[in-house]
């Protein structure tokens, strides 16, 4: 489901926005939404965000930028402790203009970052494949692997593997000045969005 955001008018008391009923039901609607994703445990996953034809679209791209459509929730895996699952959230307001640009000739994985203390939202890449596991991976230099049994994503930085806070959204391959291929990542499901010049193919991969 699209994120429903309450229409507030243009300035107090000008009888253009949401009615309370209508209002209470885009309320109930969100609540409802979050608490399914909540209950259905999904963590290290977009949430809210963009779709079209029954498919997800919060990326779009010309030639190595890419671009992040708004509203936008994701959910960041915090750690495993003695309470639970603590989970980050991540929610972009507005649409963010070529947050991405990425290197030529090659694969790549995007992701958003954000910072514990301040929120602070961040945008970057890794040319190597995050690892998804219980044990640890190789350690080579900027690996990033999320930890499912301690339930955090982790970073090799040369010596250690250091508790960082990002999610991955997508698998790109580049190639000649432009982005070729696009594979969404949400919640271990992949949607493959190939776009070759005007023609856009969608394959929902199960």
């Amino acid at each position: 489901m699209n994120l429903q955001l309450l229409n507030l008018g243009t300035v107090a008391n000008d009888r253009t926005g949401d009615t309370l009923r209508d209002g209470g039901g885009k309320i109930n609607g969100d609540f409802q939404e979050l608490f399914f994703f909540s209950a259905a445990r999904h963590r290290q996953t977009a949430l809210v965000y963009k779709i079209t034809n029954n498919l997800p679209d919060f990326l779009s791209f010309s030639g190595l930028s890419l671009t992040l459509a708004a509203p936008f929730v994701a959910s960041i895996a915090g750690l495993n402790d003695g309470r639970g699952e603590r989970n980050l959230g991540v929610f972009v307001q507005t649409l963010a203009a070529n947050a991405w640009t990425v290197p030529d000739n090659t694969t790549c994985w995007i992701f958003i970052s954000s910072a514990p203390n301040t929120g602070a939202i961040s945008y970057g890449f890794s040319q190597l494949e995050p690892a998804n596991q219980q044990t640890e991976p190789a350690q080579t230099l900027n690996q990033y692997w999320y930890d499912t049994l301690a339930g955090s994503v982790k970073k090799w930085n040369g010596s250690a593997w250091i508790q960082v806070y990002v999610v991955f959204l997508a698998k790109l391959t580049t190639a000649a000045g432009a982005i070729t291929s696009l594979t969404y990542l949400l919640d271990n499901d992949e949607v493959l969005m190939a776009r070759a010049e005007a023609t856009k193919a969608a394959i929902v991969l199960g």
